[in-house]
């Protein structure tokens, strides 16, 4: 049985001590991140860290339970995180991007173009043929 550990860590790099962690549970693993600085249009004057995770992974073949794309935003000068949502998807989301205030989302096989909603990333624009 495959068991994986993850964790988001903001470290300060002078003092190098520890700001914020936030360990994942129920063997959740983290495969990708990105920060947004766009996300919600040029208006907005927040900062996003994305992350990709993914439950109960197997890599041969590979497969998992459910990903998710999180999102934070960044508070107290960049030192902590807020937690915003997750957004379920069906497979591993490895990559993203920004496109005009969306985020692009690499999601197994599928690109995707999502918009930052109240409770989760509004799915707009997806295409399969890769």
């Amino acid at each position: 049985m495959n068991k994986f550990a993850s964790c988001v860590r903001i470290v300060d790099p002078v003092k190098l001590e520890t700001l914020y962690l936030e360990e994942f549970q129920d063997n959740e693993v983290v495969f990708s991140h990105f920060i947004a600085t766009t996300l919600g249009g040029k208006l907005s004057k927040d900062t996003f860290l994305i992350l990709g995770t993914a439950l109960d992974v197997k890599f041969s073949p590979r497969s998992c339970s459910l990903g998710f794309i999180k999102t934070y935003k960044f508070i107290e000068n960049g030192t902590k995180l807020e937690f915003i949502h997750a957004t379920p998807c069906e497979d591993i989301p490895l990559a993203f991007s920004e496109y005009r205030g969306r985020l692009i989302a690499g999601v197994g096989n599928i690109l995707r173009v999502y918009e930052l909603g109240l409770k989760k990333l509004l799915r707009k624009v997806e295409n399969k043929n890769f």
